[in-house]
């Protein structure tokens, strides 16, 4: 990430937890966290949070903050990210969201990929950055894998690997007990590497809030359409799963629908159908009924209907409706 990058205001809460927790006096940072964390459009640059880090360890003389951030994390901090990785139905299922949504909570994209039997999760930096992120990189790590504890009820669970861009601390066998024996510094890219088998485990307790709104969104589309044939039904039915998925495409839509894209052209072509107009009036619909709903940000929409900034879906719905999704709002 860049000094120019920025986390999402859920995530700010969690600096607020441990200054609580430990009673940390530092009281113009709790006011400008507290702000941030109220308002869900806010951001906070990530210079700042790294900032916020070395400030906190200066503060309480403890080195460990990001590792003891980082055992803090909880659903509640991820915003609609928590929601959607409760939605999930396997640990692997909830990483995919996570790879796909993580610009919800910060803005940098890490790569989920097989490496022979293991998943390897991992994240590589731009550019040379003028200040420490090493406290960022043991909260997201450590974070992580305390997420992964807590959606599967297993506190024992460890990675099978992990690598860190810093060198070797002084304290770097408290990263054990979070992170267990295997690991790496000095690395290219952060990363994780976990075996297949352990993101077989089911969500336990899993919470389906978001993905009913997601579902009832799209029933109330379907409903929509009068005088639908079964394929038209099924093509918006999967159009929105492509959204939801992040992979809005012709050749994604094909896949969902089991047939070749050539086919799926020459079936929309003899309906008068166009994709680039179906796949418009599709986020229209859901955009105009996600903001109705006001259970979610602007942020939060965007993502969710598949569009990699803020700026461009502002820009789509303005087109659509003359007004900015706020202005709608």
């Amino acid at each position: 990430m860049s000094s120019s990058s920025y986390i999402a205001s859920d995530l700010s809460g969690l600096s607020l937890k441990y200054i609580e927790k430990h009673t940390v006096d530092a009281p113009d940072m709790k006011r400008e966290l507290v702000r941030t964390h109220k308002n869900a459009s806010a951001r906070l640059s990530y210079e700042r949070w790294c900032g916020c880090m070395t400030q906190l360890i200066e503060l309480t003389g403890n080195p460990c903050i990001g590792i003891d951030m980082g055992e803090l994390m909880e659903p509640s901090y991820c915003g609609v990210l928590g929601h959607l990785a409760l939605s999930c139905g396997t640990l692997a299922e909830s990483f995919a969201r996570f790879a796909r949504y993580q610009e919800l909570l910060y803005e940098s994209t890490g790569q989920l990929t097989l490496v022979g039997n293991k998943y390897r999760f991992s994240w590589q930096r731009e550019s040379e950055e003028l200040f420490d992120t090493q406290q960022s990189d043991e909260i997201l790590l450590v974070g992580l894998l305390k997420l992964a504890k807590h959606l599967t009820g297993k506190s024992n669970l460890k990675p099978h690997r992990v690598g860190f861009m810093h060198s070797s601390p002084d304290y770097a066998a408290k990263y054990k007990k979070s992170l267990g024996s295997h690991i790496e510094f000095n690395q290219p890219e952060l990363f994780v590497e976990l075996s297949i088998e352990l993101l077989s485990h089911p969500i336990n307790n899993s919470n389906p809030t978001l993905i009913r709104l997601l579902d009832q969104q799209a029933d109330a589309l379907l409903k929509a359409l009068p005088n639908r044939g079964e394929f038209e039904v099924a093509i918006r039915k999967s159009l929105v799963e492509c959204l939801q998925n992040g992979t809005p495409s012709l050749d994604a839509l094909s896949i969902a629908l089991g047939i070749s894209s050539r086919t799926l052209h020459r079936r929309l072509e003899s309906r008068g159908l166009n994709f680039s107009l179906l796949l418009q009036k599709t986020r229209y619909e859901l955009a105009v009924q996600y903001l109705r709903e006001k259970r979610l940000s602007v942020v939060d929409i965007g993502f969710l209907l598949g569009y990699s900034e803020q700026s461009a879906f502002a820009r789509a719905f303005k087109q659509w409706t003359g007004r900015t999704p706020r202005q709608f709002k």
